[in-house]
């Protein structure tokens, strides 16, 4: 069996690694800047793993790969999180944070669940673990991917930006920088070579890479490099030049080679559930950098009063495979379910999410997927999210089969990180979504004001039947800042 979604799940059952980590680049221009990471210790609540079996470290880099700080965290039982400005006295630097979670017992993925919250003074964006060094017991064979599929905005104050890490040797890099339009068609390239030092970085700006080029609304981009001993997932995103703030999420590789979802004969070959709150406006964005574009779409909808999904019927939303699907005000969830022989295993799309009735260039870009019918039955669900200091948060959360006959169900969410212990019943109803807003289930003014002190926390959602998936989102509903993710 080649390479493919199917074999990497079942590959999972033997896996062993007793070490993750993650990379996320550090781009401080003023005081107000900081990267916080957090992360709910899985590994003891999920895992049943020992604390005191785990040790965390951080490494810090400048952009020149001088190791300017090195310590061990300690790791707390629940919530944790650690803001990496404490370890830096300059108000201006840039070069990244290596964090690398060691255990003597097996750990299972090479990434760690943790976010990366980027700060602007009162501006947020977040992005989980994407880019990291191999460790020294696996291939580092050389590969090339070309890192794309992220939602690019241009204008006199925002321009799109990515980061490149080196490894843990010196290198001559070549590195290719393609511009495309909408329909995958490259328009124009520029190509840097740099002799990177181990563990040197880079951000680079499209405004800088391509000067006087006018950039269309449609434009996207993509970054071919070589990848020996870096698992490579960029940071990516928007940079907002006069407010020093970096909006990212992380790049997907172009698809290159062919791997399809293997015949499903109870139910369709995978589906993509798009979720919405009432507070929240969504458009989903599918690039044309999947392997195929060949398949059949059908769809169907859950209204915001409806308890379940309607009727199935034919799509004719993205007739070539790609494009950009618009939510309207009155749908709660849109599934769009793929049938035939030719379904990408992996179908790569971004979720732009911004808050409703507020004019803002600000927005979330979520790295997500459809879910072929390879994936895992899963019951567990987690993530992070800020609130306080004007922002909400709301978790949306989808029950959805292959076969669309999904049943019931019921679980418990919890929430670490307040001063008190927030823990609630949680039920969904079959074939449907569901979104809970905090403020709504904390009946406590003093955390909901303006004025308090901003939260960092983390939830865990536990539910009885596997077809769920979950997403959120804080927000700002009179700055129309915005950050979220999808749940681990």
């Amino acid at each position: 069996m080649k390479n493919t979604l199917q074999k990497d799940f079942l590959n999972r059952d033997y896996f062993f690694t007793n070490r993750s980590s993650a990379i996320f680049p550090i781009f401080f221009l003023n005081k107000d800047n900081d990267l916080i990471l957090s992360w709910l210790n899985y590994w003891k609540i999920k895992n049943k793993i020992d604390t005191n079996f785990i040790t965390i470290n951080i490494r810090i880099y400048d952009n020149f790969g001088n190791i300017l700080s090195r310590n061990i965290l300690p790791l707390k039982e629940t919530n944790n999180f650690i803001s990496i400005r404490k370890f830096i006295r300059q108000n201006k630097f840039q070069g990244m944070v290596e964090i690398e979670i060691i255990s003597t017992s097996n750990i299972k993925f090479n990434f760690p669940a943790i976010n990366g919250i980027f700060k602007s003074g009162s501006l947020y964006s977040c992005v989980h673990s994407a880019g990291r060094i191999k460790g020294p017991d696996e291939k580092h064979d050389k590969s090339i991917t070309e890192e794309t599929n992220w939602t690019c905005k241009f204008s006199k104050q925002i321009t799109p930006f990515f980061h490149y890490i080196n490894g843990n040797k010196n290198n001559n890099t070549e590195l290719k920088v393609n511009l495309y339009n909408s329909n995958g068609n490259k328009i124009k390239s520029r190509v840097i070579k740099k002799k990177f030092k181990a563990f040197g970085s880079q951000i680079y700006f499209l405004d800088k890479l391509f000067r006087n080029t006018k950039f269309k609304e449609d434009i996207f981009c993509g970054v071919v490099c070589n990848n020996d001993n870096v698992f490579r997932r960029m940071i990516v995103g928007n940079f907002h030049k006069n407010l020093n703030h970096l909006e990212v999420t992380h790049s997907f590789p172009f698809q290159k080679y062919k791997d399809f979802c293997p015949t499903n004969k109870k139910g369709y070959e995978s589906f993509l559930s798009l979720l919405k709150n009432k507070n929240l406006d969504l458009d989903c964005k599918i690039f044309p950098t999947n392997c195929s574009k060949s398949f059949k779409i059908n769809e169907t909808n859950q209204n915001l009063n409806d308890k379940k999904i309607g009727k199935v019927t034919s799509s004719s939303l993205i007739p070539k495979g790609h494009g950009l699907i618009k939510l309207d005000m009155n749908t709660r969830m849109k599934v769009l379910l793929f049938s035939g022989s030719t379904v990408p295993s992996r179908l790569n799309t971004s979720f732009i999410y911004k808050v409703k009735n507020i004019k803002s260039n600000f927005s979330t870009d979520i790295a997500t997927g459809a879910k072929s019918s390879v994936y895992p039955p899963k019951f567990t669900h987690w993530g992070t999210g800020i609130f306080g200091g004007g922002y909400d948060f709301t978790l949306m959360v989808r029950n959805i089969s292959h076969d669309l006959k999904s049943t019931i169900s019921k679980g418990n969410l919890q929430f670490f990180g307040f001063d008190k212990k927030y823990q609630f019943k949680f039920k969904i109803n079959p074939e449907s979504s569901k979104s809970i807003t905090l403020s709504d289930l904390i009946k406590n003014k003093n955390l909901n004001s303006s004025n308090k002190k901003l939260l960092i926390f983390n939830w865990l959602l536990k539910l009885d039947k596997p077809n769920s998936e979950a997403f959120w989102v804080s927000f700002n509903r009179k700055t129309g800042c915005i950050l979220g993710d999808h749940g681990f």
